[in-house]
């Protein structure tokens, strides 16, 4: 089934991490792209993937990219 396309607005994207969290697992280049607004980053966006999307935990930190540099300050 095909899904719509996500409204490119910080409430599109957050509600479709919200909606599909499995889409959203990105390696660090995606989540950027993901959380990019008129090429604007959204840095709240990018706490949105780590609060919904689970990756996993590394020194009691949540992941939130499955290959790059990672908010739990290692890499994947």
């Amino acid at each position: 089934m095909l899904r719509k396309k996500v409204a490119r607005t910080k409430a599109g994207i957050l509600k479709d991490i919200k909606l599909h969290p499995n889409k959203h697992r990105h390696n660090l280049n995606d989540l950027i792209i993901c959380c990019t607004i008129d090429g604007i980053v959204i840095f709240s966006l990018i706490g949105v993937h780590q609060e919904y999307v689970d990756l996993g935990v590394s020194g009691g930190i949540k992941c939130d990219v499955i290959g790059g540099l990672c908010a739990c300050r290692g890499w994947h």
